[in-house]
């Protein structure tokens, strides 16, 4: 991967008013504190990984009319409607509570990104087979660059340097808008999402990877033996 020199000012740094060195911890330890976060974050990120994969393993086992979802959404009216009752109705649950929000929608990019047969396998008999595979980049690194086209390389690279998220943030912002000088217009800039975390957003942002995987495990149909006239 192509390295670029600092050329951009930090966009994630202190400000104004606020003054890390007066934030305290109200009745342990300001170390102990910020290590039971680290705790507490590292143990949240692991169950939404795995939470993600199952749900989205289980969901495509569901066929209508003998047919599987080819895609997460935007199956057509009737069959999303279905899933939806189905889901209420027999499972009476609300999906939605799972999906519904930016990290289960970056969590499944991350699955589409780095297990492309998770399809094949079931995630409740053979878990060991879908180990998230960092110690150092997790889930919040692949929220801030998933839409980069060489995101599994950046985090890669934060890995080996056991960056922090703030130093990760920093640099990958600096890369991508190098990228652009370099490319002579702007395919990448910071965004800002609905839910205030920011990430690096793409121009050439296309379809879900997921349902491009979808779509090619969908077995083709048996030919009846009757066409349309010439």
């Amino acid at each position: 991967m192509k390295q670029y020199k600092k050329t951009y000012e930090d966009l994630f740094r202190d400000k104004g008013e606020i003054k890390l060195e007066r934030i305290g911890a109200y009745d342990r330890d300001i170390y102990a504190l910020i290590q039971d976060f680290k705790e507490l974050y590292t143990e949240s990120y692991g169950s939404l990984f795995a939470t993600a994969l199952r749900y989205l393993w289980l969901e495509k086992q569901i066929t209508y009319n003998g047919e599987r979802r080819v895609k997460r959404w935007k199956n057509g009216h009737v069959p999303d409607q279905i899933f939806g009752r189905f889901m209420a109705q027999e499972v009476g649950k609300d999906h939605g509570l799972l999906t519904r929000n930016r990290w289960f929608h970056v969590t499944s990019y991350f699955i589409a990104e780095y297990f492309p047969d998770f399809l094949d396998k079931n995630p409740f008999e053979t878990p060991e087979v879908f180990e998230y595979p960092y110690k150092y980049a997790t889930l919040d690194f692949f929220g801030f660059v998933y839409q980069v086209s060489n995101a599994r390389e950046m985090m890669d690279y934060a890995e080996d340097n056991q960056m922090s998220f703030h130093d990760f943030r920093n640099w990958a912002s600096n890369y991508v808008l190098c990228y652009n000088d370099e490319q002579g217009k702007e395919i990448y800039s910071i965004s800002k999402g609905r839910d205030s975390s920011f990430f690096i957003k793409s121009t050439k942002w296309g379809s879900h990877p997921l349902d491009i995987l979808y779509e090619s495990k969908q077995e083709p149909k048996a030919d009846s033996g009757e066409h349309d006239p010439v």
